[in-house]
């Protein structure tokens, strides 16, 4: 009960302090307060009326101002926005036309006397440049550049227009397979002058090399099959595939009858798939060096005799003379 009495009493005395700081600060209750009755004998608090501020009577003009401001800000950071924008439109316009122009020269560059050269261009996809389907001049290459590109296989369809095609080298790019891919629909007139070349055949669908492709040049890539497509290449003469992971030799191989070189240094070949060279008659050199073959001194035994005669390999060193003991 003493405890109690003690709180009473400190309560009684910081509601007077209350009282005494508000009547001093100017913000005392107005004498006409109500005073509410307060139950079990205890004081009442006094309910305390807000007093309204005098209003400003410019207070809506600064407002108005200030607003007008805000809109004139918006609208200028808009139009300098805008400006910016048709400055950076034009300035991607003039860029587009330049490098167009450029590209437009380029391509008319790298098509002269019958040369397609378009090594290092980056190229994942190989498509004949519009400048030369304009003038009608795949009809007149003899020689296509794609080295050092990122090619990852041949279409046939794109192949197909260079009909006079004697030379392809697709050297340092990242081809999986040799032969190329996909189909192309050929009519009954030229099925029959497909078939006046030696080993081609006359059908209505046909794809592969162009009928007559001599030279291939495809080293330093990934072809893991040597494999000349269903078609083959009736004309071919000389194949390098060189610096390759080939593991095997396709029996479609049979397809290139007129083969006279054949360049398979730096692969993993074995010795029993030099057998499947058997069919091309007119080998005259084949290079097999740094191949697993090339340890296995009996791989000349499981070839026929004319591509044994045509074999080049890597020979060892001489060993040095023993010297005698005295």
């Amino acid at each position: 009960r003493r405890g109690s009495s003690n709180r009473r009493a400190y309560k009684y005395w910081r509601s007077d302090d209350a009282r005494i700081s508000q009547a001093a600060t100017g913000h005392a209750p107005p004498p006409d307060a109500v005073v509410a009755a307060a139950p079990c004998g205890f004081p009442a608090k006094r309910r305390q009326t807000m007093v309204r501020p005098d209003r400003d009577e410019h207070a809506w003009e600064r407002l108005c101002a200030r607003k007008r401001d805000e809109i004139e800000r918006d609208t200028r950071l808009l139009s300098t926005q805008q400006q910016q924008r048709c400055e950076r439109a034009e300035r991607l316009y003039a860029e587009l036309e330049s490098a167009h122009a450029h590209t437009v020269t380029e391509e008319n560059d790298v098509c002269e006397d019958g040369v397609l050269d378009l090594r290092g261009k980056e190229l994942k996809v190989f498509t004949v440049p519009a400048a030369v389907e304009r003038t009608l001049a795949t009809r007149t290459i003899h020689t296509l550049v794609l080295r050092n590109n990122r090619l990852q296989h041949l279409d046939a369809r794109t192949l197909a227009p260079l009909i006079a095609l004697v030379k392809l080298d697709v050297s340092r790019n990242e081809l999986e397979r040799l032969g190329p891919t996909g189909a192309v629909t050929i009519p009954g007139d030229h099925a029959k002058v497909l078939a006046a070349h030696p080993g081609a055949r006359a059908a209505g669908v046909k794809g592969g090399f162009p009928p007559r492709l001599e030279v291939l040049l495809a080293a330093f890539n990934r072809v893991q099959k040597l494999s000349l497509g269903a078609a083959g290449a009736p004309c071919l003469k000389r194949l390098v595939v060189a610096h390759n992971v080939v593991r095997f030799v396709a029996p479609d191989i049979a397809k290139a009858p007129n083969l006279e070189e054949l360049d398979l240094r730096g692969n993993r070949l074995a010795a029993d798939q030099l057998k499947h060279l058997a069919p091309l008659k007119k080998l005259a050199k084949v290079k097999v060096g740094r191949n697993p073959l090339c340890a296995d001194r009996r791989h000349g035994h499981a070839v026929p005799s004319h591509v044994r005669n045509a074999l080049s390999t890597t020979k060892a060193p001489p060993a040095a003379p023993r010297r005698a003991w005295a």
